[in-house]
């Protein structure tokens, strides 16, 4: 009986639950967005060879469910109105298997090597060169139509229109959604801002593991590339900043650094 005592009085050990996703299935979450390119080489985030403060830019999704979900119809946008330069993409027919990553980069002037889709069809299989992950770009045609370092948000809807999430940063005149996860994310000028794996707040990437961004490797560990682990420069904010919302979760930051992404 002593071995049974001894077994009955040793501690349980207790496996922590992971957080719930903070959208409902079967809504895919973003993990990542990189709107502040670092200067210099350190910002060729879609790898071409280049740093363009406007093509680099991406946003990155997650299937955080245990069930695929498809894409299709899906939207992301940004705070400008349709015919005054708004970003937008829309994603085509895509599953989505569950942990599975989606980067859609701005890809402006990018030139692309592995297989990469867009807003009309999805690569059959993921690129290796970001982890696996499916890789989009949605065709930048001209270096305005960006995200704006100093105030915007990324707005995702689903195929109907309805809010589903958005993360705003900065300063800017326009009213944020009311519907939807409404989330404020730290304004920066040095690289991307993410979700903490382990809490989905959102953080600073290189105040997580010194990285400037990792576009595809959300929750992976961020296995560094040779360029990204450089040394990086800080970008300064590339376009102009608005009046600050007073809503989503706080006082918005101020962002007064000149820049050289267009103002829109």
């Amino acid at each position: 009986m002593p071995v049974l005592v001894a077994a009955a009085l040793a501690p349980l050990l207790v496996v922590p639950k992971a957080p719930e996703p903070p959208v409902a299935y079967p809504h895919p979450l973003i993990t990542e967005i990189l709107y502040a390119v670092p200067s210099g080489p350190a910002g060729d985030a879609n790898g071409d060879g280049k740093r363009d403060a406007a093509g680099d830019e991406f946003i990155e999704l997650v299937n955080p469910h245990d069930r695929p979900i498809n894409l299709r119809g899906y939207r992301i946008t940004d705070r400008n109105e349709p015919d005054k330069g708004q970003l937008k993409f829309v994603f085509p027919a895509l599953e989505l298997p569950p942990g599975g990553v989606v980067v859609v980069f701005n890809g402006f002037g990018a030139k692309w090597e592995g297989p990469v889709g867009d807003s009309k069809r999805a690569p059959e299989v993921g690129n290796e060169k970001f982890g696996g992950a499916i890789v989009l770009t949605m065709k930048g045609a001209s270096a305005m139509t960006s995200w704006a370092n100093g105030g915007d948000w990324a707005l995702l809807s689903d195929p109907s229109g309805s809010p589903v999430q958005c993360v705003w940063w900065g300063k800017f005149n326009e009213t944020l959604p009311t519907s939807g996860l409404v989330e404020q994310a730290t304004l920066t000028t040095k690289g991307s801002i993410t979700r903490n794996p382990e809490d989905f707040s959102w953080a600073v990437h290189a105040d997580l593991d010194d990285l400037p961004f990792s576009p595809g490797r959300w929750g992976t560990g961020r296995p560094p590339a040779p360029e990204q682990a450089a040394a990086m420069p800080e970008t300064t904010a590339e376009k102009p900043a608005q009046a600050t919302p007073d809503a989503g979760g706080g006082e918005a930051k101020p962002a007064d650094q000149p820049g050289d992404k267009p103002g829109k």
